[in-house]
């Protein structure tokens, strides 16, 4: 299992990123309303952005490594 886990950094280049979720969860489909990407000289946009043309935003990723429909799982229709 350690090979794997070294062979997996590897592969990544030394980054594994991580999605903590800032509250706990109540069981209910929610964006994170924290949640935001750079869309180049338009600045930062957040969910409601993304909600607008989701096909091609939901893969979108933020400065810390957190894909659009992991974060935005109700504009994403990613919920458990």
């Amino acid at each position: 299992m350690r090979l794997f886990a070294l062979s997996l950094t590897f592969l990544l280049g030394g980054y594994a990123p991580t999605y903590k979720p800032t509250r706990k969860s109540s069981g209910e489909c929610e964006d994170d309303e924290t949640w935001e990407y750079l869309a180049g000289d338009k600045g930062y946009k957040r969910c409601d952005h993304v909600a607008k043309k989701p096909d091609p935003r939901c893969g979108r990723v933020s400065d810390d490594g957190v894909v659009a429909s992991v974060a935005c799982p109700k504009t994403c229709g990613t919920c458990d």
